[in-house]
């Protein structure tokens, strides 16, 4: 089966010049990175048994985050890191926005911030405004906003 390198390198290059303005150079520099992973490109090193002298090429690798080789190890050992720091109970992630005088005093004390503001929410001090009409197919305004949804009567 070939690999996402053996791709990239037979149509990459290709696919690069046929669709110019469509990728950013960040996924440029991406797939030249992938396509170049533990090949030649990138530079060897001999690597020697020390029990039976065999000697082979050892290519080395891109380190790119996008890379399956290189990236998916790094991103595993990450993942399994942070997994460890989880309680077992569903995670919701919750966005709001703070009205203009606390966002200074949220931004200075950034990572202490977000539990007491959560631990001290209130309705707002002043009602909602009215509920714009939406279209049927429209996600809702915000996460605390009255319900903007489809279907809903204001």
């Amino acid at each position: 089966m070939p690999t996402l390198a053996d791709v990239v390198r037979a149509h990459g290059g290709s696919y690069v010049a046929r669709h110019p303005d469509a990728l950013l150079p960040s996924h440029v520099r991406a797939l030249g990175a992938i396509a170049d992973c533990r090949t030649e490109a990138l530079g060897a090193e001999l690597a020697a048994c020390h029990g039976c002298g065999h000697a082979r090429l050892v290519y080395h690798s891109c380190r790119h985050r996008a890379c399956p080789r290189c990236g998916h190890d790094a991103t595993e050992r990450w993942l399994a890191r942070h997994r460890q720091a989880l309680l077992p109970v569903p995670y919701f992630h919750v966005v709001f926005t703070l009205r203009g005088e606390h966002r200074s005093s949220a931004a200075s004390s950034a990572p202490t911030s977000a539990p007491s503001s959560t631990r001290s929410f209130a309705p707002p001090s002043r009602p909602w405004p009215p509920c714009a009409p939406t279209p049927a197919t429209s996600a809702p305004t915000s996460a605390l906003s009255p319900s903007c949804t489809p279907g809903h009567k204001p």
